[in-house]
């Protein structure tokens, strides 16, 4: 699989950030206020269907995330905004499913590791940028002055996209 052949199925909590996603090229957008992604995924893909999932949520997305997830699928924990811990984990699941889970952040690597990592990306995808394939969404830009503002936007979860502060 590559990824032009994905489906890619995201959460957002408000309308606004639900079309972002959709012009970016969500096929299915769902509101995790208003609903189970995990019901939403079975109604559209099927029990059972997805292959990957990325989850910046963590505990309160474990049992969904769990119950959506494919045969041999893996999941990728980059961070646990909803909270760290999972009470009650059955491993029954996840070694039927033989799911791959993992869990990843940048905080503890060392700042070589990160420089080559975005020497590496940069190597990879900086014609994609040129051709504008590929685009970075920006919420904002503020100037560093500002950077109590901007901080604030981002802490009350009003972004979609990056905030960008300048003049420094």
């Amino acid at each position: 699989n590559t990824l032009k052949d994905a489906r890619i199925f995201t959460t957002a909590g408000s309308e606004e950030k639900l079309e972002l996603c959709r012009s970016l090229g969500a096929e299915l957008a769902i509101n995790y206020h208003d609903q189970s992604y995990a019901d939403r995924i079975t109604e559209k893909a099927g029990k059972d269907s997805v292959h990957v999932i990325i989850d910046f949520i963590g505990a309160p997305y474990w049992k969904d995330n769990i119950h959506v997830a494919a045969l041999d699928a893996r999941i990728i924990l980059l961070s646990m905004l909803g909270g760290a811990v999972v009470d009650q984990v059955s491993l029954v699941p996840i070694l039927k499913k033989r799911l791959t889970i993992l869990g990843s952040t940048l905080r503890n690597r060392s700042q070589e590791y990160k420089i080559e990592l975005m020497d590496r990306f940069w190597s990879d995808t900086s014609g994609l940028f040129q051709n504008k394939e590929i685009q970075p969404v920006i919420d904002s830009i503020y100037d560093w002055k500002d950077a109590e503002k901007a901080h604030k936007r981002m802490a009350n979860n009003q972004n979609a996209g990056k905030i960008i502060l300048t003049g420094m």
